[in-house]
């Protein structure tokens, strides 16, 4: 049994690794409809539901400094891919559609938690946010949106499982009306090739670079610095139940991130 933070975060990062290898390398179509995240919460769970790490203050303490501190880093290494100057280039009509389903989805969720919370938990309100930022965002932004509400690790693990089990409905809904996609755009009197044109022309200007190893080296750097950035600055931030520190790191890591993004 572990009891101590080293193995601890080494058997994580192991098994984290492993997972990205296999899903790169093996380029399996079983990723897209259960994601490795989602199998590393689960495979985490299971480990210590078997006894393989005891919840020791090192480890528990560990843990919570990992996940406070690399969580604003993270987030900023993802955005840094984002160009935002690439997607004001899809159009107002598109973004806008964009904006109305994600307003819808948000609708759905306060809704749907409206009607039910009686038979949820008080706090289940963070699940729901963190799955609905998947829905609006991906898993990514879920990630940051259990960050930013605190939301429970225990309480993730159920809401990656309804997040891959409703993705993969949705996938084969999709799947079984594509036949109908000519047609419906004809009734609705859209231009679907305007879409193409743009996905197409986005995916030519998206060259990849290689990272050498000084390259990489700083990026990891610079994530630091903007985590440590990031929290200083939330301490001089008002907060309510709602808009707590942890809200504000992941705010301020965003915003650092998509500014560099457009570097």
């Amino acid at each position: 049994m572990i009891q101590t933070a080293f193995p601890y975060i080494t058997i994580l990062l192991f098994i984290a690794s492993i997972l990205v290898y296999v899903e790169h390398k093996s380029k399996a179509k079983f990723f897209e409809y259960l994601p490795a995240i989602v199998i590393l919460y689960f495979l985490v769970m299971t480990l210590s539901s078997l006894g393989v790490w005891s919840k020791t203050q090192e480890i528990n303490h560990t843990y919570k400094a990992f996940k406070s501190n690399l969580l604003p880093a993270m987030i900023f290494l993802m955005l840094l891919q984002s160009d935002i100057r690439k997607i004001l280039k899809l159009g107002k009509k598109i973004l806008l559609t964009f904006f109305i389903a994600s307003f819808s989805i948000s609708i759905g969720f306060i809704v749907s938690f409206m009607i039910f919370h009686n038979l949820f938990e008080p706090n289940a309100w963070k699940a729901f946010g963190a799955l609905s930022g998947s829905w609006m965002g991906g898993t990514g932004n879920m990630v940051a949106i259990q960050g930013a509400l605190n939301l429970p690790d225990s309480d993730m693990g159920y809401v990656l499982l309804i997040d891959s089990i409703d993705y993969a409905i949705w996938v084969m809904i999709l799947l079984a009306l594509v036949p109908f996609a000519t047609k419906f755009n004809s009734w609705v009197k859209a231009d679907g090739s305007i879409l193409e044109s743009l996905s197409s022309s986005l995916n030519i200007e998206d060259t990849k670079r290689d990272i050498d190893f000084a390259s990489l080296f700083m990026m990891l750097g610079l994530a630091l610095v903007v985590s440590v950035v990031s929290q200083q600055i939330s301490l001089f931030m008002p907060t309510t139940d709602f808009l707590t520190k942890n809200t504000w790191i992941v705010i301020f890591a965003t915003i650092i991130g998509i500014i560099a993004g457009v570097t």
